[in-house]
């Protein structure tokens, strides 16, 4: 099962940094490069929404009361946090689909392909568990900007009482031909509504983080002589223990994944 790590920075950091020990060509390297600075925009957007969530009143009943003006970032916030994942998961696409000789035929032009495909890829940790979680996340996403190829919305906030949390829904009317948007579901109050509730931010990011494991993987396939030599960041370079307590969280379910 893939742990709930709410993945840090630092984690990324040192995962990512395998890409030195590798004896990656140029395209290969920026595209490393790019899905890691995705996945660092990505934490910073899923903090910005977790910050903002603290400064919520919270109700005598123990839920959270925003205001109105913090609704309305909620939502800006939710939005750019979408638009994100959309290009992370593009750019870990065409990382992967440039390690020729561990992955044959990675869908690169499709990002619902791309879903499917990790899914039952080989050598991606926790790929059947990340794929469900991707692929409501995608098509959150696309209702989001694509509503004049989708259903017309409105939003709203609601306090999720199972993750005591307070987050942002999109809902609207069924179709003339009662069809309502992929990943939504109808209203159980009477007011033949469908609903779409925003996916969880944290386990979104960490579903983007679990394929950068495989980076110690590649280091190991295709190794750079004397790099561990000199880097800072692994156990023989000196000053790693920040950077491996910050990944030490993941090592058991890591462990049991590669036996």
């Amino acid at each position: 099962m893939f742990p709930q790590v709410q993945v840090s920075s630092k984690q990324v950091a040192y995962y990512m940094h395998h890409a030195e020990h590798s004896d990656l060509n140029s395209g290969q390297r920026l595209a490393a490069r790019k899905y890691e600075e995705s996945l660092q925009r990505l934490i910073e957007r899923r903090d910005d929404i977790l910050k903002l969530r603290q400064l919520m009143p919270v109700s005598l009943f123990g839920h959270s009361t925003p205001s109105p003006r913090q609704q309305a970032m909620l939502f800006r916030h939710s939005l750019d946090f979408f638009n994100d994942v959309y290009v992370t998961i593009s750019d870990l696409a065409s990382f992967l689909g440039r390690i020729v000789g561990l992955w044959q035929g990675v869908p690169v032009r499709s990002n619902d392909k791309f879903i499917k495909w990790i899914a039952t890829a080989k050598d991606i940790p926790f790929g059947a568990e990340i794929a469900p979680t991707l692929a409501q996340a995608r098509d959150y996403r696309t209702l989001l900007n694509h509503s004049s190829q989708n259903a017309a919305y409105d939003w709203g906030t609601l306090f999720d009482r199972d993750a005591d949390t307070t987050r942002v829904y999109l809902f609207g009317a069924p179709s003339s031909k009662g069809n309502i948007p992929a990943g939504s579901d109808m209203r159980d109050n009477g007011s033949n509504e469908w609903m779409f509730c925003a996916p969880d931010e944290r386990k979104v990011t960490d579903a983007l983080f679990a394929p950068a494991t495989v980076m110690t993987l590649i280091a190991g396939m295709q190794p750079l002589d004397d790099a561990l030599s000199t880097c800072t960041l692994e156990a023989d370079g000196g000053g790693s223990a920040p950077w491996m307590a910050a990944q030490s969280t993941l090592e058991d379910e890591l462990e049991k994944y590669y036996k």
